[in-house]
């Protein structure tokens, strides 16, 4: 068991339990402020990444993910551009932001940036054509639903991951032009 983890979850719960606003502790509040209710779905997401080995097992939670992240983008879509209004369990109306249906638009910009990784991988490492153009198309919507959540830190997370899997790219492409030299020299 991870013992990090273990150590967040109990600190968040004393947090918590301690807490003069227990209301506001729980489900966050309007001036950037998470709940402990979105730092445990955080903890239990790297949970899964730690414990689960089996590739299908991992594929299934993966696809499971990116069907929940499609749900959550339309809702923020259609909050973001007022068609729903939606006062959230703290009953703050987050206006002109998107919230999804997790409630938080710090959150929902968190899970868009992870989705958009996960696409953006999809997108570069499939040998399908057409799982390249749908991780792609993926990729594009859960970006317009970061943007919709208005959350600086998340953008800040995708330039990252693009940056990292340029990174990857780019030290991929170096190994194969050194093998390329190795093979020559031998030849």
């Amino acid at each position: 068991i991870d013992i990090f983890i273990i150590l967040l979850t109990l600190f968040g719960i004393m947090s918590l339990v301690f807490s003069t606003n227990r209301n506001i502790s729980f489900y966050g509040a309007a001036n950037r402020s998470e709940g402990i209710r979105a730092l445990v779905s955080y903890y239990l997401c790297f949970l899964l990444c730690t414990f689960i080995t089996d590739t299908g097992n991992k594929k299934k939670i993966v696809y499971a993910f990116i069907l929940n992240g499609i749900a959550q983008s339309i809702f923020g879509y259609l909050q973001a551009y007022r068609v729903i209004d939606m006062a959230t369990s703290n009953l703050v109306t987050y206006y002109g932001r998107a919230v999804g249906l997790v409630q938080h638009f710090n959150y929902f910009g968190t899970v868009s940036t992870l989705l958009v990784g996960i696409t953006i991988g999809f997108y570069i490492f499939s040998t399908s054509k057409r799982i390249s153009v749908l991780s792609l198309i993926l990729s594009n919507i859960f970006f317009g639903a970061l943007l919709c959540s208005t959350t600086r830190s998340a953008v800040i997370g995708v330039i990252m991951i693009i940056l990292l899997l340029i990174g990857m790219e780019l030290i991929k492409f170096l190994r194969y032009k050194n093998s390329r030299k190795v093979i020559e020299k031998k030849v």
